[in-house]
């Protein structure tokens, strides 16, 4: 890689008892007191995503959040804030199903159903017309730091730069109604794994 350090090295999606085992934490805590790696993360959902936030040791948290995936605005981000760690969100288009017709992947399916839910109130105020622009809007919408946004299509990787070139900024009724219907529909609903 001709470097002599990462500027980033997160665990990724190890439990609650690898954490409080503590050799990886340790692992990642001595490559950046040793100038390997400039800051150091975690990556993942649900209670561990709690533990690392809560634990003060990393510098970044790399969470689920989405228009259909939303537990992490109530659960995570206050707390990652208050710790300086920087907040970076994984699937923020929920795999695009606001709008969509249908969703084919598997993975997809669950957060299909939770639009559909969502989406069955009505249209949303004075949100836009495009649901790649709406999903990231609501995201960006968050004290979130950064947003990775898959693909494999070079088109869609072209229409996101322009979306983000072009200043995306949901009206907050339409972000307010967004979490209402969330908290409404939520009946237990968690971040996927």
């Amino acid at each position: 890689m001709k470097t002599d350090y990462l500027d980033l090295v997160q665990l990724h999606s190890c439990g609650p008892n690898v954490l409080e085992q503590g050799e990886a934490v340790d692992t990642l805590t001595r490559a950046k007191a040793a100038g390997k790696t400039r800051f150091v993360g975690y990556s993942g959902d649900n209670e561990e995503a709690l533990w690392a936030v809560n634990s003060g040791l990393f510098d970044t948290l790399q969470t689920s959040f989405s228009v259909a995936d939303q537990r992490a605005r109530s659960k995570l981000f206050a707390g990652a804030k208050a710790n300086g760690m920087g907040i970076i969100i994984k699937r923020p288009i929920a795999n695009g199903v606001w709008g969509a017709e249908s969703n084919p992947s598997q993975y997809g399916q669950e957060y299909f159903r939770r639009a559909q839910l969502m989406a069955k109130p009505g249209p949303l105020p004075g949100s836009p017309e495009d649901r790649i622009m709406l999903a990231l809007g609501f995201v960006l919408s968050h004290p979130v730091d950064t947003a990775i946004v898959g693909t494999r299509n070079l088109e869609h990787l072209r229409s996101n730069i322009q979306l983000l070139a072009s200043d995306i900024n949901l009206p907050q009724n339409a972000v307010y109604e967004l979490v209402r219907r969330f908290e409404v529909m939520d009946d237990g609903w968690v971040h996927l794994e």
